[in-house]
């Protein structure tokens, strides 16, 4: 296996400074400051709220790349990607 191949399936650490349950809310946010609509908004904040009931930060779901775990709770496919 190729180091590059390698790469693209380990994805690196990301480096998001300060509290780990503050920057999931932050990115919530900001998803939601770029959609107009308000089941979209509604979505991103609960993705956002799944993610601290369950103890994830980005970094892991970053890692993880498991859109099914959300999926599996209802959130939608756009949302959970």
């Amino acid at each position: 296996v190729s180091a590059d191949f390698q790469s693209i399936q380990s994805p690196g650490p990301l480096e998001i400074p300060g509290p780990r349950d503050k920057a999931v809310k932050e990115y919530g946010e900001w998803q939601v400051s770029n959609v107009t609509d308000d089941t979209l908004k509604a979505a991103f904040r609960e993705i956002c709220d799944m993610m601290i009931d369950n103890g994830l930060d980005l970094e892991q779901v970053y890692k993880d790349q498991d859109p099914e775990f959300f999926i599996g709770r209802g959130i939608k496919i756009g949302i959970a990607r």
